[in-house]
């Protein structure tokens, strides 16, 4: 059973580089640069532990979306343990996506992200200001960081405990630092660290404004 379902996977992939104009795998793997032995670990039910990159490289190389590519490959299997391999390797693919098209867009927002906040703070003393105008029209992109379970460190103008693993000093001192200030957030995904918050020991503050 599991040779007849390997060699129909085969044929499977093998007519699809033959669609898309194609002699055979090494001419496919040689205008592409994704090796053989990845075409051959797709055959074998293991497109879970393809990169991400590759496998989007084979389907616009095959003139397909990655959700057809995906369908044309996994609709291939069809008992129990081989359909949750399936299901579980594309689950893993969802998820790989979702975090890359985050990551892509935290790359695109990244100054937006980082002084945002610090602007806020400004107009919220200085309600005159124009600007004001512009923090309603914040809210859908809150609301996306929320979605994503993206959270600030701590708001602009907190004084906390000084932890350099998330904090990042914006001047040297040579005093023992024990609490700062948040000048410019940082933000959180869950357990991972995106970007350290931009901090002022307190002390070297109150020195500054006497």
């Amino acid at each position: 059973m599991i040779n007849s379902q390997k060699t129909e996977q085969i044929t499977t992939l093998s007519k699809l580089i033959q669609d898309a104009k194609f002699s055979h795998y090494l001419d496919f793997s040689r205008k592409t640069g994704i090796s053989e032995l990845t075409l051959h670990r797709i055959d074998c039910g293991l497109i879970d532990q393809i990169p991400l990159k590759y496998i989007k490289t084979i389907a616009r190389e095959l003139n397909l979306s990655l959700e057809d590519f995906l369908n044309h490959i996994d609709g291939k299997f069809s008992d129990t343990s081989t359909t949750q391999t399936s299901t579980n390797g594309d689950d893993n693919l969802r998820a790989q996506i979702t975090q890359e098209v985050q990551q892509g867009v935290m790359d695109t927002l990244e100054s937006l992200l980082l002084q945002l906040p610090t602007l806020v703070k400004v107009v919220e003393k200085k309600p005159d200001l124009p600007a004001s105008r512009l923090i309603p029209l914040l809210k859908p992109l809150n609301n996306l960081l929320s979605g994503w379970d993206i959270k600030a460190i701590a708001p602009v103008g907190a004084i906390v405990k000084y932890d350099p693993q998330q904090h990042e000093l914006m001047a040297t001192t040579q005093e023992e630092i024990e609490k700062v200030e948040i000048r410019y957030v940082g933000y959180r995904q869950k357990d991972k660290l995106l970007y350290r918050a931009k901090v002022s020991p307190v002390e070297t503050k109150i020195q500054e404004g006497n």
